[in-house]
């Protein structure tokens, strides 16, 4: 009796084992392989290059523009960032100034790819532009100092990065 059940453990035994293993695998399609027990992903390609692989390649960047513009005799500030065009940025701008009740607004700055800062000081006000944020700070302070301005400090700055095109 003691045969016939070592016999029938190690049978129960080995269903498990090989049940189990069977279970693990996964039937996947030509051409594809198994990540894990229950998935499948297209095998890589020799031939397939990290930036095309399958998504094609990416979109490229586009200029972003922003502006500043202002009515000076009443201090009324227009900005705008991120726009597909200098003509769009400056148009938002302005329209921007004169929904906040400026009027005559006037543009200050326009740019492209980077960032705009606008400085006050004692005397006035300086616009500047650059490719990062200190950059521009830097930029707008010399101009503010050159200008014979004191107690210049930051008063707007927003920077407009390049974009993916839809």
């Amino acid at each position: 009796m003691n045969a016939v059940r070592l016999i029938s453990f190690l049978a129960l035994l080995g269903m498990l084992v090989f049940g189990l293993q069977a279970r693990a695998q996964v039937a996947c399609p030509s051409g594809w392989i198994t990540y894990s027990a229950t998935s499948c992903g297209r095998a890589p390609s020799a031939q397939q290059s990290p930036q095309t692989s399958g998504y094609g390649s990416p979109a490229p960047l586009e200029s972003r523009w922003g502006a500043i513009a202002t009515d000076d005799v009443k201090g009324v500030l227009g900005t705008a960032v991120g726009e597909r065009s200098e003509q769009g940025a400056q148009s938002t701008a302005l329209a921007d100034c004169r929904a906040k009740g400026g009027s005559p607004c006037k543009l200050q700055l326009s740019y492209s790819n980077g960032c705009g800062v606008m400085l006050v000081g004692s005397r006035g006000f300086s616009t500047a532009a650059a490719g990062t944020k200190e950059k521009a700070i830097q930029k707008g302070m010399a101009i503010c100092s050159s200008d014979g301005d004191t107690g210049c400090h930051v008063y707007y700055m927003d920077c407009s990065s390049p974009g993916r095109s839809r």
